[in-house]
């Protein structure tokens, strides 16, 4: 049985199925899903995240951990969350930066890893062989989050199943996919559907995007949250329809390799920080953002320990690409958001 498979299974019996379900079941479907039977990152799979490019980003990381850490008054023990870990490399780069910088710190965290591939779990176990006090779950709802915890979701957001609208004459008809003479074609609920979205009939674009999975994780985080929380994510604002794939480094049609292709939508982080409410910060450029937490400082020392020309360039060309406007600097946004009476994190302004 294939993914495939499985979808014209679930539409010859049921009708078409949302976007939602169709995510779902390509990225999540428990032995067969996308995320849950491979490792997808890295130049032998089909995309690569911030933390496999450089060290940098995860050092950074670390070191607003400890800003917050400080700023709650250093509470002990503390909890570290991430949620969708990858390889556990991010993990791994911040909890190098926090003993080198908070050695207090290291010795009062308890790490909570937030993973549901069993796949990607042994990768981070091999990952973090080295460190204690690392616990692994399947949902964010079994970690304790009224302890003093400070979260980190990075590329997380933008991998949750979305459901799509069609707006027409003042009303919203969801986006399906439904089977094609060969593999898979969009069509549209024949009746219209109430989103609970009415506020976007102003100037919504034809296709909308709502997020409920997002924002159901969201909602739970800001109520039980005790500390602060960190997304960063592929994204801008609006609920545009942004659906695509990705597949060997290479954009293709989301309906084309189901199960074979890594589904992704931007994240909505005007949405995002409604969700989130008053604890939320104002979402910010990842570039501004990093250099605001020393981003060329760490590159300078980087490139003097170097050990030739060629890492040296490397560095440099990372470095670039992490705050060029037309890159990643702009395309990747961070948006923290704290529990009621805790400061204003790092390399924020609210």
């Amino acid at each position: 049985m294939s993914i495939p498979q499985l979808l014209e299974e679930k539409i010859a019996a049921e009708g078409p199925i949302s976007v939602a379900d169709y995510m779902a079941t390509c990225l999540y479907h428990p032995t067969l899903g996308y995320y849950m039977s491979r490792d997808p990152l890295g130049a032998e799979g089909d995309f690569i995240t911030v933390p496999e490019m450089t060290q940098m980003f995860g050092e950074l990381l670390g070191l607003w951990v400890a800003d917050c850490w400080i700023k709650m008054g250093r509470p002990a023990p503390v909890q570290l969350v991430e949620c969708g870990p990858g390889r556990g490399t991010l993990m791994l780069d911040v909890l190098r930066a926090i003993s080198q910088v908070m050695p207090d710190l290291s010795k009062t965290l308890n790490v909570h890893l937030v993973e549901i591939s069993p796949h990607l779990k042994a990768k981070q176990q091999a990952t973090l062989v080295a460190h204690g006090n690392i616990s692994w779950h399947t949902s964010l709802a079994d970690v304790d989050l009224s302890q003093p915890t400070v979260l980190l979701a990075n590329e997380l957001l933008d991998a949750l199943p979305v459901h799509q609208y069609f707006l027409k004459n003042g009303q919203y008809f969801e986006r399906l996919v439904t089977t094609a003479c060969s593999g898979f074609e969009f069509t549209y609920a024949t009746e219209p559907t109430d989103t609970g979205h009415d506020g976007l009939l102003s100037d919504a674009p034809a296709t909308i995007t709502i997020y409920p999975a997002g924002d159901a994780l969201l909602a739970d985080i800001r109520t039980r949250l005790n500390g602060y929380a960190l997304f960063v994510d592929y994204g801008g604002s609006g609920h545009a329809d942004t659906l695509q794939a990705q597949r060997h480094h290479k954009m293709v049609d989301p309906l084309a390799y189901a199960g074979e292709s890594d589904l992704t939508t931007h994240v909505d982080f005007g949405h995002v920080h409604a969700i989130l409410g008053t604890g939320a910060s104002t979402a910010m450029d990842m570039g501004p953002f990093l250099l605001a937490l020393g981003l060329a400082s760490r590159a300078t020392i980087l490139m003097e320990r170097a050990p030739d020309d060629e890492t040296r360039a490397q560095i440099a060309t990372v470095t670039q690409k992490l705050v060029d406007p037309n890159k990643m600097g702009s395309h990747f946004k961070c948006l923290a958001c704290r529990s009621s009476g805790l400061d204003i994190p790092a390399g924020f302004l609210d």
